[in-house]
């Protein structure tokens, strides 16, 4: 006989810093998540996922393409409302 048994897991805790491998001064450890680069988290973030399924011993499962979204609201991640606005501005003609 066999059974599955369901449980909730916790996810992963969420930091608010990011810690600097090389400290030069007393108070330059710690970095808030808010100071860093979008495409630097990113590449964290990717780098966290990768080791993670290796430790599981796992291979991923595909990534999911990103939702569509406004690229005009606040909230655009992906920087093609910036990209647009600076082509505009700039002369330059694609």
């Amino acid at each position: 006989m066999k059974t599955t048994i369901e449980m909730e897991l916790v996810p992963f805790d969420v930091p608010s810093t990011v810690t600097k491998a090389e400290q030069i001064g007393p108070d330059d450890k710690h970095f808030s998540l808010s100071e860093i680069p979008a495409n630097t988290l990113s590449a964290m973030c990717d780098e966290f996922r990768d080791e993670i399924f290796r430790k599981a011993n796992k291979l991923q499962p595909p990534r999911e393409m990103p939702r569509p979204h406004d690229h005009k609201s606040p909230r655009c991640w992906c920087g093609e409302a910036n990209y647009g606005a600076s082509q505009a501005t700039s002369g330059v003609e694609s």
